[in-house]
């Protein structure tokens, strides 16, 4: 099937992504099918798919969706823990992180907010730290900075759009008044 793809489009490369519900017992077979990606279910061990393939494909899930039932501090643990599990990305061959499967429409759009933001907050985390598993990210006055930074932004993101100005461009007016 996947010989039968185009694989660009107007002289634009078109990655393709392969995804199976339960096959993680094809993984091997799947990363030797051409495909740029192989997606996988929330059932499927990373770590182990991630040893199966080795560089030859990038990998893309597999948060088990059903942690976005659960409160916040477990969605972002679950977060960094899937995140830890793939490791440091290879030159060429990374992870895109996704649920492993499909969305509850229980799950509350905040949920998804707090996944999203927690997935930007640890993945700007040096490798080296991300693989520490006593590395708490939580102590670092940084990322305490940074996730009130990007609190900041959000919170005030719709205000400033209704009068054409973005949080920066505020900062700077904020900082020119000031010396006024």
């Amino acid at each position: 099937m996947l010989a039968r793809l185009h694989k660009t489009q107007h002289g634009v490369r078109i990655p393709s992504i392969v995804h199976t519900r339960g096959g993680a017992q094809w993984l091997s077979p799947l990363a030797d099918s051409g495909a740029d990606a192989l997606g996988l279910d929330w059932t499927c061990d990373l770590a182990l798919a991630r040893q199966l393939v080795g560089n030859c494909v990038a990998l893309q899930g597999n948060l088990d969706p059903a942690v976005l039932l659960a409160d916040e501090a477990s969605i972002r643990r679950e977060v960094r823990r899937t995140l830890q599990t793939f490791g440091p990305p290879a030159a060429g061959f990374g992870h895109v992180f996704n649920l492993g499967q499909g969305i509850s429409p229980a799950t509350s759009p905040e949920a998804v907010a707090v996944l999203v933001d927690a997935v930007h907050h640890y993945s700007r985390v040096a490798e080296v730290c991300m693989l520490d598993p006593t590395f708490d990210f939580d102590k670092m006055l940084c990322f305490s900075l940074y996730s009130t930074a990007n609190a900041m932004v959000r919170d005030y993101a719709e205000p400033l759009k209704r009068r054409g100005v973005t949080y920066p461009q505020l900062l700077v007016m904020a900082g020119l008044w000031g010396q006024g």
